[in-house]
């Protein structure tokens, strides 16, 4: 085995490792503060499983921008109009959890090249593109349903998107999609290009404005799959004004922020997948001991900077012995080259 496959190795072990670590010790402080397992009952595992394919998603959805420093605060708004226009729009046609599905998916890839294209027409920055746009969408969206919003509880035809097996179906294809995309297509390949420096990457005669379209274009899509099943869970989504949708947008943020640290190891989104699950056992046992929305959140953070620091400390020290290495290969290279003589 050579050392360019063990270190590939070493870096899917981590990004194995990290959901099955944090597993463990919820697991263990779970037990040890209530007696209890975190998954108790069959409620609990999908609860689970649809929290974790849901703030997945979203997260994939939120990295396409932050991955090359764009903020976009017009996600959550998205959403908002794929589902109160799309989803509404099929429900008023009478069609199943599939073609609201559909719709959702329609609306929200529309939404999202628009949100694009005014980033990409007018290069404004894209946090203060992304409230303007965040203002207008959810304006339509609220007339659309005249302040309303959309219920999915009680919906017998929308049956198909209660079940946890399709949730993790769809939400699976569009993550594995959107990993071809990062890893397999001209567009991924222009995307790291872009990542790596846009500056670089338009003088090379990438066209960076048009991928960033495709990213916004993917995005919408992808928060409208996250917005379907997350109002599902709810049984219904509010329509919100005055910047109200921007906090959805970031639900996953702290997800992201890990996950780009193992991103170096194995693609973006599957990444992301990976510490949504340990995360999300994170969150499972904050319920479990019964911690309140303000304390989960100080967890999360206290978690993420301890994490940071952590990850800064390996990474010093991986480049301490870089350095000494090749020093130390200098070195021998200069006693042959002496030696010779």
């Amino acid at each position: 085995m050579n050392s360019k496959t063990k270190h590939k190795l070493k870096g899917y072990i981590k990004v194995v490792a990290f959901p099955l670590v944090m597993g463990i010790i919820m697991e263990i402080i779970c037990y040890l503060s209530t007696g209890n397992h975190i998954i108790i009952s069959k409620v609990d595992l999908n609860s689970f499983i649809k929290n974790v394919f849901i703030l997945s998603t979203s997260g994939v959805a939120l990295s396409l921008g932050m991955a090359s420093g764009r903020l976009d605060f017009s996600l959550g708004s998205q959403r908002l109009i794929a589902l109160l226009v799309g989803s509404k729009i099929a429900l008023q046609l009478g069609l199943s959890g599939i073609g609201v599905l559909v719709f959702a998916v329609v609306f929200g890839i529309l939404a999202g090249a628009l949100s694009g294209l005014i980033f990409v027409t007018f290069r404004i920055p894209s946090m203060v593109c992304g409230l303007g746009v965040a203002l207008v969408f959810e304006s339509v969206a609220f007339l659309y349903t005249d302040g309303a919003g959309v219920q999915f509880f009680g919906n017998e035809k929308l049956s198909i998107l209660y079940s946890s097996a399709f949730v993790i179906i769809i939400c699976m294809v569009a993550i594995l999609m959107v990993t071809v995309f990062y890893s397999y297509t001209t567009f991924g390949y222009h995307y790291q290009a872009i990542r790596n420096s846009q500056k670089i990457a338009f003088n090379s005669g990438i066209k960076v404005f048009q991928n960033v379209m495709m990213s916004y274009v993917i995005a919408g899509a992808l928060m409208g799959v996250s917005g379907v099943f997350d109002t599902v869970y709810r049984g219904s989504m509010s329509a919100t004004t005055g910047m109200g949708s921007v906090a959805v947008a970031f639900f996953s943020i702290v997800n992201v922020i890990i996950a780009f640290y193992y991103s170096k190891f194995i693609s973006m989104p599957i990444a992301i997948f990976s510490v949504t699950i340990g995360m999300q056992f994170l969150n499972s046992c904050m319920t479990a001991l019964r911690i309140n929305a303000s304390g989960a959140s100080a967890i999360q953070m206290i978690f993420l900077l301890l994490f940071s620091f952590a990850t800064y400390l390996i990474s010093q020290n991986a480049l301490k012995k870089d350095k000494l290495i090749r020093i130390k290969e200098s070195n021998d290279k200069w006693k042959e080259k002496n030696m010779a003589y």
